[in-house]
Parts: structure tokens; sequence; C-alpha cells
């Protein structure tokens, strides 16, 4: 049985459930995680939401694919055609092509509709969105961003491979999701981010968009420099089809992060965050520094008791990531401070307000 025909006969069992739409833009592991774990969450018996998903990418096997699995509706190259009706769109396009995609969505997007940003840095996109997201006469948004980087669970952490074929409706079962809105967004669409959290059992951890961003720029944009750095040592090498050639799947693991991208995302993800970075890089020369010198040193404990050390710690947060158990500091939110009673049963209204009683009178 089709989606489409499956999906059919759902609304029709549930007819008084809130049917959201929802856009995917830029299409692999992630959003297709993402789009299989809302069909799951629509299929449920008590479910009160049905979620209609619609694709963008631009590989047309991706959008057939992502389609076969099960994670999206239907697709459509498109921009129009798949964000102009969506409530939510989840945003997930190469960072180097972001103000063309952002440029494009203020021309598309409808009133009260949620933009939820799933880049490594969520400030470049705040500054995109104040320039292109559509205004209303009194120059005020009428859709929203909210930076978000849901966080895999610990069985698919060391999977490199982000492509749709290991895309899971569980994920991100029993993980954080960062949720780093600008603070200019009204909570009202912060909510609509905690709501997909509670769908996918996700806890939310608050930050602004600078914080996120400086814990991204060494989870995530300092893998793609060192990546690079080692990519470049063997590229410039007198053996370096010697070393290609014997290149094996720890190395490929190792660059692997530098597979998709282009010179232009490398920049987007990096000179943002250039401070962070830079400080970063200086720890990471030092460190390297150290354990080149443990390498020289006569004394053949040295190196030994320094990697235990660091193995050690690495199997502490093995084991707090697989059981998500975390000691958050002071500055982090909880879910609860969320203002209830709006996100997905009030996203359709233009700007999130409410009709309360006055208007009523």
């Amino acid at each position: 049985m089709s989606n489409q025909v499956s999906n059919t006969a759902l609304r029709q069992h549930k007819k008084d459930a809130i049917q959201v739409k929802v856009a995917l833009l830029g299409l692999n592991r992630v959003t297709a995680s993402l789009g299989l774990a809302l069909h799951e969450y629509s299929n449920r018996p008590n479910s009160a939401v049905l979620f209609t998903v619609l694709g963008r990418d631009d590989d047309n096997d991706t959008m057939r694919l992502a389609q076969q699995k099960g994670a999206i509706d239907n697709f459509n190259k498109n921009y129009a055609q798949v964000v102009g009706d969506a409530d939510m769109i989840f945003l997930n396009t190469p960072m180097g092509q972001h103000e063309e995609v952002f440029a494009r969505l203020g021309e598309t997007l409808k009133p009260g509709a949620v933009v939820i940003d799933l880049s490594p840095l969520k400030q470049p996109g705040v500054a995109l969105a104040k320039r292109f997201f559509p205004r209303d006469m009194h120059d005020k948004p009428t859709a929203y961003l909210v930076g978000a980087t849901p966080l895999v669970g610990y069985d698919a952490l060391y999977t490199v491979d982000n492509s749709i074929d290991n895309a899971k409706e569980f994920l991100f079962r029993n993980s954080d999701i960062l949720i780093a809105p600008d603070a200019t967004v009204p909570s009202e669409a912060v909510k609509v981010v905690t709501d997909i959290a509670d769908f996918l059992n996700m806890t939310p951890r608050f930050m602004d968009p600078g914080e996120h961003d400086a814990l991204t720029g060494i989870t995530e944009g300092m893998p793609a420099l060192l990546a690079l750095a080692l990519m470049s040592v063997i590229a410039r090498s007198p053996s370096k089809s010697d070393f290609l050639r014997a290149a094996n799947f720890n190395f490929g693991g190792s660059v692997h992060s530098l597979h998709d991208l282009t010179p232009q995302d490398l920049a987007m993800m990096t000179q943002p965050n250039r401070v962070s970075l830079r400080q970063h890089l200086d720890q990471v020369i030092a460190t390297l520094e150290n354990i080149k010198q443990m390498l020289v040193d006569s004394d053949d404990m040295i190196f030994p008791t320094y990697a235990s050390g660091v193995l050690d710690a690495m199997g502490e947060w093995e084991v707090r990531r697989e059981k998500n158990h975390w000691d958050y500091d002071t500055g982090s939110a909880d879910v609860r401070t969320v203002q209830p009673g709006f996100g997905i049963g009030q996203m359709f209204v233009p700007k999130f307000r409410r009709k309360d009683k006055q208007d009523e009178d």
C-alpha cells in the first residue's frame, strides 16, 4: 500500500486530528529520520496530530529514495510547491547555499510558518532570516526561525554514513535536542519545536545561538578542520599516491566530514565562528606538540599513561551518552519554562496570536 493511500485512510479515521504540513529541505539521514519519526507518531492510535511530509533535494534519486523509505509523502524541486503551504520547515541545506535558500523562503513562507534550522551554526541563519523572511505592514516578522540540533542516539553515534540508507524512525529517541532561538522569536514558535521534541521522546536543552555555535565550533567545525588538515598533509606529500592507495576505513572515517562539503560550505561553517575556532586550534596544536614530545621522550610510560587518561574520559562520555544522563549547569533551561498551550495546536495562527475573550465580544 502506498504512503498516499495509507495516509488518506488514516485521515478519514482521525477526522478530528490536527493536520500539520511539514517540509524537509535537504534530504539525508537526519531529515529522513525526522520524516519517519513524524509518520510513526501519526500512526499511533492515540495521536491527535497527523503529519504530511513533503521533501526537496537537489538530487532526484535522493528524493525518490526518501519517498520509497516512507520518510516523505511526496517531493518536488520547486520551493513554492514544497514550502508554500507548509506549517513547519526543517532546513538542512548546505550552508554555502543559505543566502539563496533564505531568499527563496522569504518569497514562499506563509504567515505563521516555523523554519527549524538544522545547520551546524545558528547565528548566520538568524541574520539571514532578518534579511529575507516576510514582514507585515508594521515591519513585524510573519514567519519565524528557530535553530535546533537533534543529537542522535548512542547506537548511531559512530555511524559516519549520513545517507538516507541509514535513516531510522528512532534515530533521536531518548537523546537531547539543542534549541537555540534568537531572543526576538516568540515563545509560541519555540514551543512548536519542543512539541516535536516531545513527540520524538527527546529532551530539549535551551541556549542562545552564540552559545550553541561556541559548542558546535569544537564538535562540528573542529572535526572538519582536522580532516582538512589530514587530507592536506597527504595531498602535499611526495608519497601522496602510496598513502592514498593504502588508505582504508579508518582514514575514510577520519576525513568523511569533508565528503559532502564544498569550499563555500567550509567557509560558512568556520568563518562566522573564527574566534572560537582559533582558541580551539591553539589548544589542539599545543596538545599535538605535547604528544609529539611524548613520542620522543625516553620514558616509555609517559604516552601510555596520557592515553589511558584520555580513553577513560572517552569511556565516561560513552556511558553518559548511552544513558543520556548529564549534570546540566544552571544556565540550561528546562522544557517546562516554555509557555504551555501553544505549539503545534496554535501554529496556524498568523503571528502566533490567540483569539482572546475581548476579541469575541
